[in-house]
């Protein structure tokens, strides 16, 4: 709902206030979500165990591998799909200011190369788009040639 830090709330702070996402979520597109992100990856030691409660079946507040994998949390397997800094819109074009070209370029390179190790490993592209960054005219130009592309190399089936 707000960007708050999660990792000083007590756990029924921060069960109340995921909650109160999840339940937004729903009233807006009528599905419950199963998933979860804190703000800026900082998650408490209770927010895994929360989003289980919660009913959420993973996770993305994870650097540390390039593939989705499975951890136990309560005693029950708990998936970690993980995030990529170096893809992120925000840190990309905000921050180092590419340009939409060199975000393209950097993306499709990405792409191209997990493809590729596809072949003999799981691979996983991760892209983090945010509203203020995404959502501007040359940018949905960007992410719509991005998805024409991979699309267009019949990768995705």
């Amino acid at each position: 709902m707000t960007w708050k830090d999660e990792y000083d709330m007590s756990y029924e702070e921060e069960k109340k206030f995921i909650k109160e996402g999840l339940d937004a979520i729903k009233h807006v597109i009528g599905q419950t979500a199963v998933a979860y992100n804190a703000s800026f990856l900082r998650r408490s030691e209770n927010t895994l165990k929360t989003l289980q409660e919660l009913g959420c079946i993973y996770h993305i507040d994870d650097l540390s591998r390039d593939e989705p994998f499975i951890i136990k949390v309560n005693q029950k397997d708990f998936a970690v799909v993980p995030y990529t800094v170096r893809n992120n819109d925000l840190g990309m074009i905000e921050l180092k200011n590419f340009s939409p070209d060199q975000y393209i370029t950097q993306i499709k390179m990405e792409f191209d190369q997990l493809y590729e190790e596809a072949a003999i490993k799981r691979r996983q592209l991760s892209l983090t788009f945010h509203d203020r960054v995404s959502g501007t005219p040359q940018m949905v130009k960007a992410a719509t040639e991005l998805i024409k592309y991979a699309e267009a190399s019949r990768r995705f089936i």
